[in-house]
């Protein structure tokens, strides 16, 4: 079970892993030394102001130009829509995009309202995702936090699959072309941002609308129905990284044909 809480972690485990951090040990070694999860080692170094390099960040690296970024999907939500997951899959696909960042809240887990229950949403999370040389990088949200305290073995089960890199929850670090990217879905009792790390963009989930910050934050719209600001649309993110330049583009699903994905609502702004 992953721990959410410092008073999860037994004290030898904090011990050990605070002795294997002070002596600069790659993040692999401590990772199979201590059994801990990256972003619960990334808990420890925010709690006790642990020294870390640059490279201990990131939990994974991608090289891809493109790639789609997708949030808030709430399975079992009576706003879900099957419909748009498909489309972003197809999108994927006809557009020979390999990796798909998906930024939480997939689940609805029993937070009302809800229509049908967490085992039922995650059998549906890993029907909906067949492979097909297409990668999910997934970082749990707070609704996923919810499931996986209700029951245990959901955590389990979204990291069963190969072709979907489970991050952990709340937040995550991850190299895109060399640069570093922040993963953020706000859950109140895991925050796992590193103070002064060099971090290029910070791609948010949660907030169901899409918007670009002066301060470099990309908010993901919400792949459901579920708007929660008005003049806000549903649909996915493209984003493209080319010659240090990443740029992010809304594919909005209300302008989608029934059968095909169309250019829909398009806002480019580069930001590097």
């Amino acid at each position: 079970m992953i721990k959410t809480k410092f008073s999860d972690f037994t004290k030898e485990e904090k011990e050990y892993a605070i002795k294997l951090l002070n002596a600069h040990k790659p993040m692999p070694d401590i990772r199979k030394k201590t059994r801990l999860s990256h972003n619960e080692i990334l808990a420890l170094i925010v709690k006790y102001n642990l020294p870390y390099t640059i490279d201990q960040l990131p939990v994974l690296s991608i090289n891809d130009e493109k790639v789609i970024i997708t949030s808030d999907n709430h399975k079992g939500n009576r706003y879900e829509n099957k419909r748009y997951e498909k489309l972003i899959q197809y999108y994927a696909r006809r557009n020979n995009i390999k990796t798909i960042i998906n930024c939480g809240d997939e689940l609805q887990s029993d937070i009302d309202p809800f229509v049908y229950g967490i085992n039922g949403q995650t059998k549906a999370y890993l029907s909906a995702y067949p492979g097909k040389n297409i990668t999910t990088i997934f970082l749990a949200g707070n609704h996923e936090y919810n499931a996986i305290e209700k029951d245990p073995e959901v955590y389990d089960i979204l990291k069963s699959r190969k072709d979907i890199k489970f991050l952990g929850l709340g937040s995550a670090y991850i190299l895109w072309q060399g640069h570093l990217v922040f993963l953020h879905h706000t859950i109140s009792k895991f925050d796992l941002k590193i103070p002064y790390a060099p971090t290029s963009i910070k791609i948010s989930g949660h907030h169901h609308f899409f918007k670009i910050t002066k301060d470099k934050n990309i908010y993901a719209p919400t792949s459901s129905d579920d708007i929660k600001r008005a003049g806000a649309i549903p649909g996915f993110l493209i984003g493209r990284m080319y010659n240090g330049k990443v740029s992010f583009e809304l594919n909005g699903f209300g302008n989608f044909g029934k059968n095909v994905v169309e250019n829909g609502v398009v806002l480019t702004r580069s930001i590097i």
